[in-house]
């Protein structure tokens, strides 16, 4: 997954290198896209990426919101669409098995009480 969105995102105007006004090169695509993608996959706050991809605060917010457009452009009409009603259906009897009754979308077992 990481690779194709690396891959699709990488010819974006936004994640492309660029060279600042003193010279120097910018952040890489990959960076950025690393950084986006731990904000968006642990909910840590922007600044906490920073020790390890050495960006700024503003640079990692700003590539989470391109990314997330982006990724709402590129691959919403496939994969961020209602299901339709056998689709739904079989996720109903699959979610049954596992004993979560009526569930349709995914749980964050962060908050489960286990037994």
């Amino acid at each position: 997954m990481f690779q194709r969105v690396y891959i699709a995102v990488k010819g974006e105007l936004f994640f492309e290198q660029r060279i600042s006004a003193t010279g120097k090169l910018q952040a890489r695509p990959l960076q950025m896209i690393v950084a986006a993608l731990r904000f968006i996959a642990c909910g840590k706050a922007a600044d906490r990426a920073d020790e390890y991809v050495r960006l700024s605060r503003t640079t990692i917010a700003t590539s989470n919101k391109f990314l997330k457009d982006f990724i709402v452009k590129q691959w919403g009409p496939i994969y961020l669409r209602r299901p339709n009603q056998d689709e739904l259906k079989q996720i109903m009897q699959r979610n049954k098995k596992r004993r979560v009754p009526g569930c349709i979308g995914s749980l964050d077992c962060c908050h489960w009480e286990w037994h």
